[in-house]
């Protein structure tokens, strides 16, 4: 059996921790990690195509910033940079709203999986 697709709230949390640790990892230590707050978590599922769209316009400018703090960061920020269209819903739209049940909570259950995966990043931006 094949496996199923994920859903465009699931790969839409996915992507919103891609881009959040790539800005984390782009920027001065400590410095615009905001963004890794639970409160951004709620903005983000609440109004996923201003938020996602507007990090997802940002992201070759945090990729070249990470570049320029060394290899370490340049790095990671390439395999974070990489792996953003595997995470776009397969139709390119990123929908309105995820902020109710069961919508929501695959939204925030894939972004926490997900950063869970980058863990490796973490000495880079904490």
């Amino acid at each position: 059996m094949a496996d199923e697709p994920e859903s465009a709230a699931r790969m839409c949390g996915r992507l919103w921790a891609t881009l959040v640790v790539l800005r984390a990892v782009g920027e001065d230590r400590g410095r615009n990690t905001d963004l890794l707050d639970e409160d951004w978590l709620d903005k983000a599922q609440k109004h996923p195509a201003d938020h996602l769209g507007r990090q997802l316009a940002l992201a070759a400018e945090h990729l070249c910033r990470a570049r320029r703090r060394g290899a370490r960061h340049g790095e990671a920020a390439t395999r974070l940079f990489l792996a953003i269209p595997g995470y776009l819903p397969k139709d390119g739209r990123i929908p309105p709203s995820f902020g109710g049940e069961p919508r929501g909570t695959e939204f925030a259950k894939a972004y926490h999986e997900q950063r869970g995966a980058y863990a490796e990043y973490k000495p880079l931006f904490k």
